[in-house]
């Protein structure tokens, strides 16, 4: 009995250290459902989202049109013409933690309103505590709906400022805090007028479960 009740009370303690720091653990991945975290299709409103660069004279308020987007409502913004580039800039709930958002496709449809003297640049930018990083999708949108489908995962195409491409923990890392999230709308360099549709942001919920502890007994 004396010797066997150390060793209960190192299993015990062991026990409640991992309830309390262990307390749940992943189901199977087949369990995994597929989420949507956010989504903007702009049939009301511009739902909160914004232009930052030279376009629509400095004011950063995108126009909203009620119909011609696919379907419905969508975004457009006219080039100022002053250099640089303009981008446009996602709402609070397409930021903040979004870890669920690992792996997954942030997609998106884009229209310009002419495809010559097309220019290059990052097309979709990253930022958070974490670092800043880019994508740069394989083709511009044409004058006609054009949808894409950005991976966000290392292994996608992302880099980082310095041109390098991020681990899994810098990614992961980026995710759970993201404060700036933007999507390009200038493709050329003359005038032109850019438009934006139907911003989804996929994720993946992974479902916990409490740990199951056995009673320990004395012998």
């Amino acid at each position: 009995m004396l010797g066997t009740r150390p060793r209960a009370w190192t299993l015990l303690v062991l026990t409640y250290l991992s309830l309390s720091l262990f307390g749940a653990q992943p189901v199977r991945a087949q369990d995994a459902q597929p989420i949507v975290i956010a989504v903007s299709t702009f049939d009301v409103d511009d739902e909160g989202w914004t232009v930052i660069g030279d376009a629509q004279r400095g004011t950063g308020i995108p126009t909203f049109v009620s119909s011609g987007g696919n379907p419905g409502g969508f975004l457009s913004a006219a080039d100022d013409e002053t250099g640089g580039v303009w981008y446009w800039q996602a709402p609070a709930k397409f930021l903040g933690n979004i870890s669920e958002a690992y792996g997954q496709t942030l997609r998106f449809e884009l229209r310009q309103s002419a495809v010559t003297q097309q220019r290059d640049d990052y097309d979709v930018v990253l930022k958070g505590p974490g670092g800043t990083f880019y994508f740069d999708t394989p083709y511009n949108p044409a004058k006609t709906w054009t949808a894409y489908a950005v991976v966000l995962s290392e292994t996608a195409g992302w880099t980082k400022s310095d041109g390098s491409i991020p681990t899994q923990a810098e990614m992961r890392a980026l995710l759970a805090d993201v404060t700036t999230l933007q999507i390009r709308g200038e493709y050329r360099s003359a005038a032109d007028t850019g438009d934006i549709d139907n911003v989804v942001l996929e994720g993946l919920h992974i479902p916990i479960v409490p740990l199951l502890y056995l009673p320990l007994t004395e012998k």
